[in-house]
């Protein structure tokens, strides 16, 4: 299984789908930004691997990591 892409449209396991506005990596990990595709639309940081062939995905619940993966984001989207 592949890893989730910038632009791709994924439902996981929550049975919600969300659309990949940016993938990119930080060391070892790949972070994931996610936006729901349906109202109330969510925000979701996730970190994403491949386990054994499969895809796993790991939605960030800790509030450091998600603001270091934020943090990530937008440092490779500086304001203009």
């Amino acid at each position: 299984m592949d890893k989730i892409t910038t632009n791709e449209i994924v439902t996981l396991d929550d049975n919600k789908e969300y659309y990949c506005f940016q993938a990119l990596a930080d060391g070892d990990k790949e972070y994931i930004y996610l936006v729901s595709t349906s109202q109330p639309v969510e925000v979701r940081f996730a970190e994403q691997r491949i386990v054994d062939g499969t895809l796993s995905v790991r939605i960030l619940d800790d509030q450091a990591e998600k603001i270091h993966a934020l943090e990530l984001f937008k440092s490779k989207h500086p304001k203009k």
